[in-house]
């Protein structure tokens, strides 16, 4: 096992790299004193991992109860949480217990947002089961849920106890799933971390980096990466933590005008990033040809490269408005200069964005 820190001092977590999921109880009595533990996660996950997670902690003598929620970007809203909340008072919740998301992406954070705010903030354990999960969403604290206006409007910042990464856990997931997550590992490798964008180009066949060995790597250099940032700037003040949102304005915006239908997150990221970077092309920022190693390596790894026919340029420019990095309805963007190298918080008119988008 690999043990990467989040350094936020009295709130300072392990991510555990190599953590076998039936031996969650374990690890769980050296980190946590709650005794019960509302384990939230989906209909596909629930089949292949509650079983064991659940027996591993109840031999550990913690008190287990579940929840099951639907699976998907469109239920990740505020009436889903409200029937959580009536789950965990049925089930004698207190603010001496525990919630654990196992699960993707979506279960990490309606239940990072239910244990925010449930009895105004219970601690929480993020147990993800999906590559995107691992090397991004389960780190950091971000929580929160859509709502039609926009994703991710309401949330909170509410940081784990610990992260349990068991990547034999990703041998279940379809390409389709961990070609999602690669969208996440690419932007990582264009922040600040040359050699993992050297070793993704060394290694974009997907029969390849797909291993367990490369996959381990892969996570461990991207949790590294995002724990650093996170350290530094927690609440996104300094605007070092908006680097991770490269990509991502296009990418929200995307996904709400196609009503979360069509592409998945990773995929609509990685539009966003070629976005950006034809974004920073016409600004000017952006020269060179690194241009084309960035969308070879995408199309490498089978994700797309064009916003989707349906999706209107002036439908995205309103959702773009509503940007949580959005001031007094001016669109900020964080945009590449080079490999390596991003600018965040770059006021971007509207018309240029349009014509990228167009």
């Amino acid at each position: 096992m690999k043990t990467i820190k989040v350094n936020l001092k009295d709130r300072s977590y392990p991510i555990i790299i190599g953590a076998d999921l039936a031996q969650a109880g374990e690890l769980l009595k050296k980190i946590v004193k709650a005794h019960k533990v509302l384990i939230v996660t989906n209909k596909l996950v629930s089949g292949l991992y509650l079983a064991s997670v659940e027996n591993s902690l109840k031999k550990s003598g913690f008190l287990v109860s579940s929840a099951i929620i639907s699976d998907g970007e469109s239920y990740k809203t505020l009436e889903t949480v409200k029937k959580l909340y009536t789950c965990a008072v049925k089930n004698g919740l207190d603010r001496t217990s525990l919630v654990i998301a196992l699960g993707g992406g979506v279960v990490g954070d309606i239940a990072g947002f239910l244990a925010a705010t449930y009895m105004r903030g219970i601690e929480i354990v993020q147990i993800p089961t999906t590559l995107l999960a691992m090397v991004d969403s389960s780190i950091g604290g971000k929580t929160g849920v859509d709502l039609k206006e926009g994703k991710n409007l309401v949330g909170s910042f509410h940081q784990p106890k610990a992260v349990f990464i068991d990547t034999k856990v990703l041998t279940t997931l379809p390409l389709s799933q961990l070609r999602n997550g690669m969208a996440e590992v690419i932007k990582y490798s264009l922040l600040e971390n040359g050699d993992l964008f050297d070793f993704l180009q060394k290694n974009v066949d997907p029969e390849c980096v797909f291993k367990d060995c490369v996959l381990e790597k892969i996570i461990f250099e991207c949790a590294s990466i995002k724990a650093r940032i996170v350290s530094a700037d927690e609440y996104e003040k300094t605007g070092l933590r908006q680097k991770l949102n490269l990509g991502h304005t296009f990418a929200h915006a995307i996904e709400t005008v196609s009503g979360y239908k069509g592409l998945v997150h990773g995929e609509a990221v990685a539009v966003g990033i070629i976005l950006a970077y034809r974004l920073s092309m016409l600004l000017g920022m952006f020269k060179g040809n690194d241009f084309k190693a960035v969308r070879s390596l995408i199309l490498g790894f089978g994700l797309p490269i064009g916003m989707p026919k349906k999706v209107k340029a002036d439908d995205c420019i309103k959702i773009m408005a509503r940007d949580k990095k959005s001031v007094l309805g001016a669109i900020k963007f964080v945009l590449p200069q080079k490999i390596g190298n991003v600018l965040t918080g770059v006021e971007v008119n509207k018309n240029k964005i349009k014509e990228v988008l167009k």
